[in-house]
C-alpha cells in the first residue's frame, strides 16, 4: 500500500494559512475543511468544501445563528433527494459571562448543495452534556457519532432524508467503544478489551456490526475478535476488510500505523508515525463530481 500526501492547491485557502488553524475531513469524493481562528472569539469558523481531484472549492457560507463554537461536525449523501449536506452541532453563550454548558445553546444545523442554504433542525436530542467526536460516519444516507457522556457511551444518528436526531445504545458486554467505522456497508463498533499477560497490557479489539431490527429498532452482533496483541495502542478504522491499529514501535514516542487481518490476526507495518498521538482514517475516491 503506497501513502500519497494530499496538499492544498487553491490560493483562496492558502491565505488564510496564517491566521486560521485548517483541519480537514473526508468523505469519499470531497474534503470538508474547516477554518479555525487562531485567535479565540476573533473571528467565527469558516467552512469549505473542496475537491482535490477538481481543485474546486467551495466556501460555504455563515450559519444561521453564526456560532464561533462547533461541538460536531458530519456530512455525507444523501441519494433520496440526490443531495450532498453538511450537518453541524454548534452552540452559542446565553449569557456573555457564560463559561459552562449550563449557559449554553446547542442546536443543529444542516447545509444543503442543492440550495446552498443552512436550515436548522428541531430536535428532542438533548446535546448539551454530549462529548462527540469531531467527525461522522456515513452510512447509506445516515450520519452516526460515537458519544461519550460522563460514564456512559452511545452512537448518535442522524437520517438525512427525514432530519431526524436518534440515539442508538451500545452493547452492555463492550469495556470501551473506541471508534466507529464503515464495514461492508454496516455501521460497526471498535471496541478495545485490556487485561495483564504479566508481559504488560495484553489488548484485543472487538469488532461489532448494528443490525436493523424488524420493529425499527436496531441491535448489535459481535462478528470477531481481533488479539491478542502488545505494544498497540487503539483501532482508528477500516480499509476493506483490514482494520487500521495505531501500534507501538519502540517506545511510547515512537508509533506505526499497522493493518490487522482479522481472519487471521496477521499484523502489516504500513508506515511510521513519529510521535504517538491518535489519527483518524477516512475513504476516499477522486471524483469530478462539481463542488
Amino acid at each position: 500500500m503506497n501513502f500519497n500526501k494530499l496538499t492544498f492547491q487553491s490560493p483562496r485557502i492558502g491565505i488564510l494559512f496564517s491566521r486560521f488553524l485548517v483541519v480537514v475531513m473526508v468523505w469519499f469524493v470531497f474534503f470538508l475543511v474547516v477554518i479555525l481562528p487562531l485567535i479565540p472569539e476573533s473571528e467565527s469558523f469558516k467552512l469549505c468544501l473542496w475537491n482535490p481531484a477538481t481543485k474546486q472549492i467551495r466556501q460555504l457560507p455563515n450559519t444561521r445563528n453564526e456560532s464561533e463554537t462547533i461541538r460536531t461536525i458530519g456530512f455525507g449523501y444523501d441519494s433520496n433527494t440526490n443531495d450532498y449536506k453538511v450537518v453541524i452541532i454548534n452552540y452559542f453563550d446565553d449569557d456573555d459571562d457564560a463559561f459552562y454548558d449550563n449557559f449554553r445553546v446547542f442546536q443543529a444545523e444542516m447545509y444543503s448543495l442543492s440550495t446552498g442554504c443552512w436550515k436548522k433542525i428541531k430536535s428532542d436530542v438533548d446535546f448539551q452534556d454530549m462529548f462527540m467526536e469531531d467527525s461522522s460516519v456515513t452510512v447509506n444516507g445516515m450520519l452516526f457519532w460515537r458519544v461519550e457522556e460522563e460514564e456512559y457511551q452511545f452512537v448518535l444518528s442522524f437520517d438525512m432524508g427525514k432530519e431526524e436526531f436518534r440515539i442508538i445504545v451500545m452493547p452492555d458486554s463492550i469495556e470501551y467503544c473506541y471508534r466507529i467505522a464503515k464495514f461492508k456497508d454496516s455501521l460497526v463498533l471498535l471496541s478495545e478489551f485490556y487485561e495483564d499477560a504479566g508481559l504488560g497490557w495484553a489488548v484485543s479489539v472487538d469488532l461489532w456490526v448494528m443490525e436493523h431490527n424488524c420493529d425499527g429498532g436496531q441491535s448489535w452482533s459481535k462478528l470477531f475478535t481481533v488479539g491478542t496483541f502488545y505494544k498497540i495502542n487503539c483501532p482508528v478504522g477500516i480499509w476493506k476488510n483490514e482494520i487500521f491499529i495505531q501500534g507501538y514501535k519502540y517506545t511510547e514516542e515512537e508509533s506505526g500505523m499497522l493493518l490487522c487481518n482479522p481472519t487471521n490476526n496477521e499484523m502489516k507495518i504500513l508506515t511510521d508515525i513519529g510521535s504517538a498521538h491518535l489519527y483518524d482514517v477516512f475513504n476516499y475516491v477522486e471524483s469530478l463530481v462539481p463542488v
